[in-house]
């Protein structure tokens, strides 16, 4: 007899889950949200639909971060060039005397600056499950990911035209004036080159314009884990939705555009170097970037 009361108990349970079941799958997808947001991740808009009524929704959507530019100046210590050319003014001097090289005469530079202009470059579509654990309340734990490029930001710096023809002109032809008053000047001693990890890169002189590019990179998947309130669809017109989380981008990394030719000598400039590699040193500490967010929701139907 226990067991049939057992038994029928179970059946019983199971009738009312199962129905319990039935009826949340029956209203589930018959809801559509919408969602404008304003966040760390930028201006974003989305879809909702609830899986299951009141429990777990769907959120599908884009976020991007309008264009901006930050500028940052950057110095090559052009200590080295400068110290052959003083070398070869020396000489031109004594040559004048002698009654020759009256047309060898080079000013200093005592470095040459470089604009460098950093550029986000951040747009992600998302993919979010967002849970109620209790159907009556609006408290939500939301899980997914973004998918989008793996460029956070674009890079590109610029020296001054007016130096960089006055190096243009100094590469191509102090070697030889050097030459006709007795000194050796190679074009490796005249590049204007830098160092990142193990890989070294110059700015080519062979260019119109001393320009260089590169990006900052992570991955293009981007895991998401967050706490908020509010109801991607509310049971109102219209609502207010609040979260914060975080998205794990990975380890950012420098990435130098293949236009920028390597460089295999020594004539490293460290000014530039160290620059780098103190921004990155911090950038490299920060796998994962915050989201908090405030989003103005309403159903269609």
């Amino acid at each position: 007899m226990r067991k049939f009361f057992l038994a029928a108990f179970a059946v019983v349970l199971g009738t009312t889950a199962s129905a319990q079941y039935m009826k949340n799958y029956n209203e589930a997808f018959k809801h559509l949200g919408y969602g404008i947001e304003v966040s760390t991740m930028g201006i974003g808009v989305d879809l909702s639909y609830p899986l299951v009524t009141d429990y777990l929704e769907l959120n599908v959507g884009y976020n991007f971060i309008p264009k901006f530019t930050v500028k940052k100046d950057f110095d090559f210590n052009t200590g080295t060039i400068d110290n052959y050319i003083r070398q070869v003014n020396s000489a031109a001097a004594q040559a004048r005397q002698a009654g020759y090289a009256n047309d060898i005469y080079y000013e200093y530079f005592n470095g040459i600056n470089v604009n460098a202009k950093f550029k986000p470059n951040m747009g992600n579509v998302k993919i979010l499950l967002k849970y109620y654990p209790m159907s009556y309340n609006n408290f939500h734990i939301t899980a997914g990911m973004m998918i989008g490029s793996k460029k956070l930001i674009d890079l590109e710096g610029k020296a001054d035209d007016a130096t960089w023809a006055k190096y243009r002109t100094l590469y191509y032809n102090l070697p030889a004036d050097a030459a006709r008053v007795g000194v050796t000047v190679s074009d490796d001693d005249l590049i204007l080159a830098y160092q990142y990890k193990d890989d070294k890169y110059k700015i080519d002189p062979s260019q119109s314009e001393g320009r260089l590019k590169g990006s900052v990179e992570v991955n293009s998947v981007k895991p998401y884990l967050g706490l908020g309130w509010g109801r991607s669809i509310p049971k109102t017109a219209v609502s207010f939705q609040f979260e914060f989380g975080v998205w794990y981008h990975g380890k950012p990394k420098l990435v130098i555009d293949e236009s920028t030719p390597r460089y295999n000598g020594n004539n490293i400039d460290a000014d530039v170097t160290k620059d780098v590699d103190d921004i990155m040193d911090k950038v490299e500490k920060i796998p994962v970037y915050p989201q908090i967010s405030f989003r103005l929701t309403g159903h269609l139907f």
